[in-house]
């Protein structure tokens, strides 16, 4: 199963736990190349909070632009989310 983005208005009663930070990144790694795209980031942090075994991802933030000397990229679309995985009642 793969992880859902959710809204923390969203979560209402249910209890669960934060796995810690999910990141997606989306890099363009030469400027001849096709642009970081934000369909890219999100399914990177779906994917890597997926693997953290997250039922979910909440408190999604986004930053593009910006070189990253750590990637190799010349410009980047990032999204990180708190993963969290739901408790049983």
């Amino acid at each position: 199963m793969r992880a859902a983005f959710i809204a923390l208005s969203d979560i209402g009663a249910r209890n669960y736990a934060t796995l810690g930070e999910a990141e997606g990144l989306s890099c363009q790694r030469h400027t001849s190349r096709t642009p970081p795209s934000e369909a890219e980031a999100r399914n990177d942090l779906v994917v890597n909070a997926t693997h953290m075994d997250a039922d979910a991802v909440t408190n999604v933030v986004c930053e593009s632009g910006g070189r990253s000397f750590r990637h190799g990229c010349v410009a980047t679309i990032m999204y990180k989310g708190t993963a969290i995985q739901w408790l049983q009642a």
